[in-house]
């Protein structure tokens, strides 16, 4: 089931105190119906594993599965790093397990790439001056935090520098606005990219990388903080060790998660650094 808002009359709990129905946001990190697709049946697995209906809330913006959260719209939720270390400043979210798109090593990470079109002029960030831009999202880590830190780094200010900056949205969008010459470069996840060469949306002839980032945590599942904590362990057993065949699929995420294994909220501390080194207030990030 696809909500624009949930939460409110007919709730109950069970025992363990998960609320019944149980409400799953997950970021719109790609187009609406792709993010349905991949989490609905992980909605539905995670439902009947606990015993209780589950209902998925998507959003306009990652903000506003933050808010979801907050406000007790949303009890778990797929976040980005980022989204997620807002999330605990404001709806005092916790992870509790992190998403795998490979099999092996303890600590999945991903990239932020910075694209243009193959026959493009650009060579590097330097280039982009005065050029039109696509960033993903205010709250995106790898579609806004790193990016941003790639062109302070470089001693280009993105907020002045660029000839014009947007927020694309989706990862998905930014790539398809580069790919289409409707910007001069944008930001996008190594994952999502990845996944849009696979898919045939973009040809790997038709853009190119001019820079990329150093790893990135992967995305956690983080649940409301005021749960209990029998109902938070309960849902933790239920995503810790789940596969994607598990659930008929063979991703579990839009950008291509495998598998969850247990997160600690310290795996996101170089997140929060990060975001202070660049003195990005919450307020600037939740654009």
């Amino acid at each position: 089931m696809l909500l624009a808002g949930c939460g409110g009359g007919g709730q109950s709990e069970t025992a363990e105190g998960i609320p019944n129905p149980l409400t799953i946001g997950a970021i719109p990190t790609e187009d609406t119906g792709d993010v349905v697709d991949a989490f609905q049946p992980v909605a539905d697995y995670v439902g009947e594993q606990l015993g209780v209906e589950a209902e998925l809330y998507t959003a306009t913006d990652y903000s506003g599965i933050i808010e979801a959260m907050r406000s007790g719209e949303a009890d778990v939720a797929w976040l980005g790093p980022l989204s997620y270390v807002l999330a605990v400043e404001r709806a005092s979210a916790e992870a509790f397990a992190v998403q795998l798109t490979e099999e092996g090593g303890d600590a999945p990470t991903y990239h932020s790439f910075i694209i243009t079109q193959r026959d493009s002029d650009i060579q590097s960030l330097e280039d982009l001056r005065e050029r039109t831009f696509a960033f993903v999202d205010p709250t995106s880590t790898s579609g806004n935090l790193f990016p941003r830190q790639g062109f302070t780094e470089a001693g280009i200010d993105p907020d002045n520098d660029l000839g014009d900056a947007t927020f694309a949205g989706g990862h998905d969008a930014s790539g398809l606005a580069v790919a289409r010459g409707d910007v001069d470069a944008g930001a996008i996840s190594s994952t999502v990219l990845g996944n849009m060469f696979a898919e045939g949306i973009i040809q790997e002839d038709e853009v190119r990388t001019v820079w990329e980032s150093d790893p990135i945590p992967e995305s956690p599942i983080a649940v409301r903080g005021d749960l209990s904590q029998e109902a938070k362990d309960r849902i933790k057993e239920v995503f810790v060790g789940l596969r994607a065949e598990d659930v008929g699929l063979d991703e579990l995420s839009p950008d291509g998660a495998i598998g969850y294994i247990e997160a600690q909220d310290s795996d996101y501390d170089v997140i929060r650094d990060l975001a202070q080194t660049l003195d990005l207030s919450s307020d600037q990030l939740a654009g």
